[in-house]
């Protein structure tokens, strides 16, 4: 429960995956704040089997208006869920952010740039402005759209380039409770 002098006094922590380890576990800026900070959640297959880990960055796009903005991955849900984002990403990106009501159903790219973070909790301004020259590095929205038509489903991943990946179009086979979600690596 938080104290007096926490943000949200009266109210329970609510904890991420990622963490600032350098403070005390019932302190709220332990966490990584949904309310302030544009992040995305992953299921656990994106940690051993893809080569992202907690902390990397990203860009998230909404497919229909292109809106864009920048992300941090900083918590991981339930195994084969994709589409799970910060209340704060919803609200970067248009998308009705009440945890009971809001969301959409379809059309959001998560671009994630794999090896990008370093495993802490960052600044908003440093997300944005690490991921979004990552983003352009990439090569922007002109490489977004070269995802196939009709392949934006519930969400779609990108992998961005590293170290170890070639900059070529490679899909990702990834299967998920309700729906296909489409994913490519670069």
């Amino acid at each position: 429960m938080q104290g007096p002098n926490d943000p949200a006094h009266g109210f329970y922590v609510s904890a991420t995956s990622l963490e600032d380890r350098s403070r005390e576990r019932a302190d709220p800026l332990r966490y990584v704040d949904a309310t302030q900070v544009p992040y995305i959640v992953l299921p656990p297959e994106f940690i051993t089997g893809r080569g992202t880990a907690l902390g990397d960055l990203a860009a998230v796009i909404r497919a229909r208006d292109r809106i864009r903005s920048e992300a941090i991955f900083a918590d991981v849900g339930p195994r084969r869920k994709l589409g799970e984002g910060s209340v704060a990403l919803a609200d970067a990106l248009g998308i009705t952010s009440d945890p009971r009501s809001g969301g959409i159903g379809d059309g959001v790219i998560y671009l994630i740039f794999p090896g990008s973070g370093d495993g802490r909790p960052c600044s908003t301004e440093e997300i944005g402005a690490v991921a979004n020259g990552l983003f352009e590095e990439f090569g922007g929205m002109g490489q977004v759209d070269s995802v196939p038509a009709g392949r934006v489903n519930l969400a779609t991943v990108l992998l961005g380039p590293s170290a170890s990946r070639a900059g070529r179009l490679q899909e990702i086979e990834m299967k998920c409770d309700e729906q296909q979600a489409a994913g490519y690596a670069f």
